[in-house]
């Protein structure tokens, strides 16, 4: 029997403890193929029969399936978060995309609670983990973590520089979006729509960047500097471009020596919708089946299987594949199923049956995704668990594959850990791990739409907590009250035996409903996840004003929103003021205008009204610092009346530690 296989057997045997010292010279090498987007049912190995992916299939067939898998979060960054902290977003912070609050203000009746959009830099990630490990920690692609420098890559364990991306507001070290709609080809301004008829039209794309702060070339300011256009070719597709850059990037790993963790997070398959036409047309003769009928998002199925069959190659050439684990994961579910729901004037790509509802979702169509693990030698063929697994488990689990465990990471950094290793299932498919319950989290809002006259709000999805045990999954959607109601805001689903969540039967089983949510309160309470307040008419706090939004910070609500200045105004990023960015969603405080301090509405009201068509300079409190600003109060900017039917629709709120 081979080293590695003996290894393999004492670590199962630990129950995913530590590796023993003389062993620890057989780590393996860790590659997670990380997917944007792709629902749990967008792959063969899952029911998909439009789409085709024979590349991934082929791994679920030779390793381990999960069919419980889930991401944390409906949607990007908090889910990735979770990933790579091990913690639940109650502990980071991390809610929402950018900012909690989607559509007018005027038909939320909830006001969600502080948002980041980063992980905080106190946190250990995984990669900080095996590095320390002595493992070469490497990030390819979508980070989505961070705002500026500090937060990139290079600064979060990964010590090579192989990242990517082109998304709005996710700065990451070589790729970023350049203005305008961003798109999944490279320098594409000016070329209109790429891909075929159904392509979405995006201009501007992608282009290459630097985060290293340790690079001469940075021009020393809190973000990333250099763009290098000539990474990567006009017209480029980017998975194209990643797949390009893989083959060097495994061998230059290789001839490193050691072993290494490698995160190869695609943007496929998240929009804009846009393929090579080449890789389009096969998919418009082909039999649709359901709601899976697009056959641009079908090419970018196709795509992301493509590129994991390259990875695959590669990973045989170099014979690495022996001793390298390769994961198959999703950051969230797909988009689609929510005009089903009765939800007007969503868009959606694919379909997510059998699965309820979409990405931003707490339904399974918003969080259950595909995971796969393969493991040559290892993990034996044909594997299927049901076993309930997150994103938090990954990093209990790296740390097992990395010769040390959970235990001694939380004692050494004090830092929580709330997954559970997975490497019993690797083995046996019918182990069960230590845990009961996931609980899932999303105290927001998620993209409104609206009908005739714009008087009928609907919402992809409004301020709503889970929590799920082996059999049954609780559905709490907030609405203001401080204790449940009678089965209208609580659902409860037999999930086990009913994973299209067809039939709320909470009514039917009052106990059981009233102890799951019990249990999902006191989660929230073990883990800080902060909850929605409901908006109170009396309190005329926020208001529309003009070409700037305005909101008078009291102190019944000063908790809810993280800020330590006493008194002043918030004034949330608008274009209309010269040198505040709408696309890092910022917010501030006004001090002063002209001189004059502002230490609440009236003074604010007062002074703006004193100015009016006046260019004048605003001292605002802004990313920790206070800033001076011009700003010119147009006729359009006032007087300033409070109006209590009339919300503003605030941002993400600073935090100032």
């Amino acid at each position: 029997m081979k080293i590695t296989n003996i290894l393999f057997m004492l670590l199962v045997s630990l129950a995913g403890g530590p590796v023993s010292s003389a062993l620890a010279q057989e780590k393996p090498n860790i590659v997670v193929f990380y997917a944007d987007d792709l629902g749990f049912s967008d792959l063969g190995a899952y029911g998909a029969k439009y789409y085709t992916t024979p590349n991934i299939d082929r791994l679920a067939s030779d390793g381990l399936k999960f069919t419980d898998a889930y991401a944390n979060s409906p949607n990007c960054a908090p889910a990735r978060g979770a990933l790579y902290s091990g913690q639940y977003n109650g502990r980071t912070g991390m809610y929402n995309v950018g900012y909690a609050e989607r559509g007018k203000g005027i038909h939320r009746s909830l006001i969600p609670p502080p948002n980041r959009g980063d992980l905080t830099l106190n946190v250990k990630t995984f990669a900080d983990a095996l590095t320390d490990q002595g493992y070469n920690a490497v990030q390819f692609g979508k980070w989505h973590l961070g705002y500026t420098a500090k937060t990139l890559p290079p600064q979060r364990g990964f010590k090579a520089r192989y990242s990517s991306g082109p998304y709005a507001g996710a700065f990451m070290s070589e790729i970023l979006y350049k203005p305008s709609r961003w798109a999944h080809f490279h320098n594409s301004e000016g070329m209109g729509a790429m891909g075929g008829t159904g392509s979405q039209k995006a201009e501007g794309g992608f282009q290459m960047i630097y985060g290293d702060m340790n690079d001469k070339r940075n021009n020393k300011s809190d973000n990333f500097t250099v763009a290098d256009d000539s990474l990567a070719l006009r017209g480029e597709y980017l998975s194209d471009y990643i797949d390009r850059k893989t083959p060097v990037m495994l061998a230059d790993l290789k001839s490193q020596g050691k072993p290494f963790l490698l995160m190869m997070n695609h943007y496929l398959v998240h929009g804009p919708i846009n393929a090579p036409e080449q890789d389009i047309k096969p998919f418009r003769s082909r039999v649709t089946d359901g709601a899976d009928n697009n056959p641009v998002f079908a090419a970018m199925v196709k795509k992301l299987d493509d590129s994991l069959g390259l990875l695959m190659q590669n990973l045989e050439k170099l014979d690495l594949l022996d001793n390298t684990l390769v994961i198959v994961y999703s950051d969230n579910g797909g988009v689609g199923g929510y005009k089903s729901l009765g939800i007007n004037g969503a868009s959606e790509h694919t379909g997510n049956e059998p699965l309820k509802g979409g990405k931003t979702m707490l339904y399974e169509g918003g969080i259950r995704v595909p995971l796969i693990m393969y493991w040559k030698g290892k993990i034996a063929p044909s594997q299927v668990t049901n076993e309930m697994v997150a994103g938090i488990d990954f990093f209990p689990t790296l740390l097992a594959l990395a010769g040390t465990d959970k235990a001694s990471f939380e004692k050494k950094h004090d830092q929580i850990l709330d997954g559970e290793s997975m490497v019993p299932l690797m083995n046996n498919a019918e182990a069960k791990l230590d845990r009961d319950t996931l609980a899932f989290h999303f105290p927001a809002y998620a993209l409104g739409y609206w009908g005739k006259g714009k008087t009928q709000a609907y919402w992809r999805s409004t301020p709503v907590s889970v929590i799920r045990n082996r059999s049954h999954k609780l559905v709490e959607h907030f609405v203001g009250e401080e204790v449940p109601g009678d089965g209208s805001r609580l659902e409860l689903y037999a999930i086990a035996d009913d994973m299209g969540e067809t039939k709320d039967i909470s009514k039917e089983n009052p106990e059981l409903t009233h102890k799951l949510w019990q249990q999902l309160v006191q989660w929230r309470e073990k883990t800080g996840a902060k909850v929605p307040v409901k908006k109170s008419n009396e309190q005329s706090v926020y208001r529309q004003a003009g070409s700037l939004l305005v909101m008078a910070l009291n102190d019944d609500l000063r908790h809810n929103f993280s800020f330590n200045k006493k008194g002043g105004v918030i004034i949330v990023g608008s274009d209309k003021v010269k040198g505040v960015s709408t696309k890092l969603a910022t917010s501030m405080i006004i001090e002063k205008i002209n001189g004059d301090r502002v230490s609440g509405l009236a003074d604010f009201d007062r002074l703006v009204n004193k100015n009016q068509g006046k260019t004048v300079t605003v001292l605002v409190f802004i990313h920790g610092k206070t800033k001076p600003f011009k700003v010119k109060f147009s006729e359009k900017s006032g007087p300033y009346q409070p109006d209590k039917n009339m919300y503003n629709d605030f941002q993400e709120f600073l935090r100032v530690k």
